[in-house]
């Protein structure tokens, strides 16, 4: 039977860490979304992604302690010279060490960083069928997009409605690219599944998709199994991911699920981190985790809380160390 506890979060912090007023006003921003944690020079960083009524940009951010953030600046911002990224530039996850209790930093290939990003077609939120592509940097603030490696139409039923959160990895010399994906009939169901590579330009999708679905979990994950973020610990892989249920009382919630193989995963039946109480900062959804693992083996959970006055940031949950 596979053990859990390594990851079981002992307690929240209990406040939003990035918000629209952590953001400079000029910007716009409405909502705050989607934390992707890392180590980079010495520091702690995310990239977040900044909704202004409009669509998604890039912000990359900085900590010296893991809950106090500083604004960087946009690193990945919308391009009216590129029709798919008009309205959103939305980076994801960037390749980095996939340990869970590793350094968590990041990996370069051939000299760049490589982030995955999503890119959806319409103005609004998330509007329209996204796009997965990538993007290369050299020092993490300025990114070369290419045109998209993923699109909706090209994939199975299971995705054509639109390509979401992705988690890019590599493992002995191949890349993964993990991805969300929703039906492009109601209802609009998602669903996860993955692509390998061996030069990030050529891509196969899994023929075992989508591989975490939404019986994966029960009425947990009935309605939504998505956002993955893919680490290995101890000979196996985990997989963080957040369920949504279209049962009212359970909403949406942090899971984890493992694999030997990366293709067959099983769900640990308890939820990791659950909406919390009436007037909480989290009381309408707890979602889109984001790992990462302190020095001292604190493992912290980003995710992105929603509450009942419809505000939407960045809040945080930890597994403190045994």
């Amino acid at each position: 039977m596979t053990d859990y506890s390594f990851c079981r979060v002992t307690r929240k912090i209990g406040k939003i860490l990035i918000d629209k007023n952590t953001v400079p006003p000029e910007y716009g921003t409405v909502y705050v979304d989607s934390a992707f944690p890392f180590h980079h020079n010495g520091k702690i960083m995310m990239t977040v992604l900044l909704y202004d009524g409009k669509g998604y940009q890039t912000a990359l951010f900085e900590s010296e302690n893991y809950i106090d953030w500083k604004f960087v600046q946009i690193i990945f911002g919308r391009n009216p010279e590129k029709p798919h990224l008009r309205w959103n530039a939305a980076i994801t996850s960037i390749l980095r060490d996939h340990q869970l209790f590793g350094p968590g930093t990041l990996k370069k290939v051939d000299g760049y960083y490589i982030a995955a990003y999503t890119s959806y077609p319409l103005p609004g939120y998330e509007a329209g069928a996204g796009r997965i592509g990538l993007a290369r940097s050299r020092d993490l603030l300025s990114w070369e997009p290419d045109d998209g490696i993923f699109f909706p139409e090209d994939g199975e039923e299971w995705e054509q409605g639109g390509l979401y959160k992705t988690c890019l990895l590599e493992i002995n010399g191949t890349y993964y690219l993990y991805y969300n994906a929703k039906r492009k009939e109601a209802p609009n169901k998602e669903q996860t599944g993955f692509a390998v590579s061996k030069d990030l330009k050529v891509w196969t999708r899994s023929g075992k998709n989508p591989v975490i679905g939404n019986q994966i979990c029960g009425e947990f994950t009935n309605f939504f199994a998505s956002d993955p973020q893919v680490f290995e610990h101890n000979g196996k892989y985990y997989c963080f991911f957040f369920g949504n249920s279209t049962v009212p009382e359970y909403r949406t919630c942090e899971l984890v699920a493992s694999s030997d193989d990366l293709v067959h995963w099983n769900a640990w039946e308890e939820r990791l981190i659950t909406h919390g109480e009436r007037g909480s900062v989290d009381d309408i959804h707890a979602h889109k985790p984001g790992i990462l693992t302190g020095p001292d083996g604190t493992l912290y959970h980003y995710y992105t809380a929603v509450n009942s006055k419809n505000e939407r940031g960045i809040a945080l949950a930890v597994t403190d160390p045994e």
